[in-house]
């Protein structure tokens, strides 16, 4: 069995001083080091899943708190990039740093110094829908501190699109997933040199048609929601990482 080093790091720091909270699965053979940022009303408990199965293909895996979520104490605002290149600089001890990110956490992967990136259901839609904004704005995540309810999606237009990097880039989405998130997703993925789309399309919810858009909508919004935990992402995510990081060789 391969031993591997849990422990809570509290020695990582944003640019701006702020305490970037984080748990650490640390492989004594690991050959990379990830950091994993969970997406919007998320925290690092909730990736701690995908931090163990990469922690188990030899990848030191960090998983953090953004700034509003979690046990950060910081309000939620453009900090959060970084948030997550102080995480990439922590792991780089470990030799190449990817960083894997869902939703807005993909959105800042893309962002990202990284070597790597892994960005599973990312926030760069082809454009906001009225359900997308109703969720965001009359269903807000509690947990999240924030200034109004929906800032999210003025902070991604405040961050801007990310750029093109000529990098190995893993893009995931779900065949049913939010249609904006998809469409986008896949775009972005042919525009980068070195980019490969996969989708999921297994265990899913399946769309509906009754009378509200609203319902009609979720199917969809809970995919991308759960897509982190998705059994073939679960799988696909470790096993190109830890290829495209040379752990195979």
């Amino acid at each position: 069995m391969r031993a591997i080093n849990f422990r809570r790091v509290e020695d990582l720091q944003a640019p701006d001083g702020q305490p970037v909270p984080g748990f650490l699965f640390e492989p004594r053979d690991a050959v990379a080091g990830v950091v994993i940022v969970h997406g919007h009303g998320g925290s690092k408990e909730s990736i701690l899943g995908l931090a163990a199965h990469l922690a188990g293909r030899r990848l030191a895996a960090l998983a953090i708190d953004l700034r509003g979520h979690g046990e950060h104490t910081g309000l939620l605002d453009q900090g959060v990039l970084g948030d997550v290149d102080a995480a990439a600089s922590f792991v780089r001890r470990y030799g190449p740093v990817a960083v894997v990110g869902k939703s807005l956490g993909g959105c800042l992967a893309l962002m990202s110094m990284a070597d790597a990136v892994v960005a599973v259901s990312p926030a760069i839609p082809k454009g906001v829908s009225p359900e997308g904004r109703t969720m965001f704005v009359q269903f807000p995540s509690p947990g999240v501190r924030e200034p109004y309810p929906g800032y999210v999606v003025d902070l991604l237009k405040q961050l801007g699109p990310p750029p093109v990097r000529d990098r190995p880039t893993l893009l995931v989405s779900a065949a049913y997933d939010v249609q904006t998130i998809r469409e986008g997703t896949r775009e972005f993925a042919a525009q980068l040199p070195r980019g490969e789309y996969r989708e999921v399309d297994m265990d899913l919810y399946s769309p509906v048609n009754l009378d509200h858009p609203l319902i009609n909508y979720l199917p969809y919004w809970l995919n991308h929601s759960l897509l982190h935990l998705h059994a073939q992402v679960l799988r696909i995510v470790p096993e190109w990482l830890y290829e495209t990081l040379g752990g195979a060789g």
